[in-house]
């Protein structure tokens, strides 16, 4: 990053005694265009560029948005160098949050998840016991049984736990949604 680049923030985020100060809108949407930027040429994936932008919108802090750019080197014959960009949040608008009906089926899609861990995690260590006491030479104490009933527990545990696991999925999906729907003023 140019010299130049560091200078257009309220005050330089590099500085450790800045790092601490609020950061302006200005200083977010310079941030949000040089990701729009990086996206364009290519330097970041899709997932990057959305983690990085919902970072930028929601810092707080010019330390919040020092690293964020800090490994964005634009090419000589970068395209978005010579076409300037408006601000990232006037580029692309957040996808709209998801409907009650949607949070509902992917709280559920997360316990599922969560089961069919605790189901592959316990078929794996069973079987890997299985191997280890058929290959020590199938003694008398058959202790592998011990693995699966302790697999068995988690997996029942995963089951009974089903309505806690969907509420607290269902909590984190509404307080995002709740962010994504609050209203983000444009500019500096």
């Amino acid at each position: 990053m140019s010299e130049t680049w560091w200078r257009d923030f309220s005050h330089d985020p590099r500085v450790r005694s800045h790092a601490v100060l609020r950061a302006t809108d200005r200083d977010r949407d310079h941030v949000l265009t040089e990701l729009a930027r990086a996206y364009a040429d290519g330097r970041l994936d899709r997932a990057e560029f959305d983690r990085r932008q919902d970072a930028a919108q929601s810092a707080r802090t010019l330390g919040d948005l020092r690293g964020l750019c800090a490994d964005l080197r634009p090419g000589r014959n970068s395209l978005s160098a010579l076409v300037p960009l408006a601000p990232l949040t006037r580029l692309i608008p957040r996808a709209a949050p998801p409907t009650q009906a949607e949070i509902a089926e992917r709280a559920h899609r997360a316990w599922r998840d969560q089961r069919r861990g605790a189901v592959a995690l316990t078929l794996t260590t069973s079987l890997v016991s299985w191997a280890v006491w058929l290959g020590a030479g199938a003694d008398v104490l058959v202790w592998p049984v011990l693995v699966m009933l302790a697999g068995g527990g988690y997996v029942a545990q995963v089951q009974w736990r089903r309505a806690s696991i969907e509420a607290e999925e269902r909590r984190r999906l509404e307080l995002k949604a709740q962010r994504r729907r609050r209203p983000r003023p444009l500019g500096g």
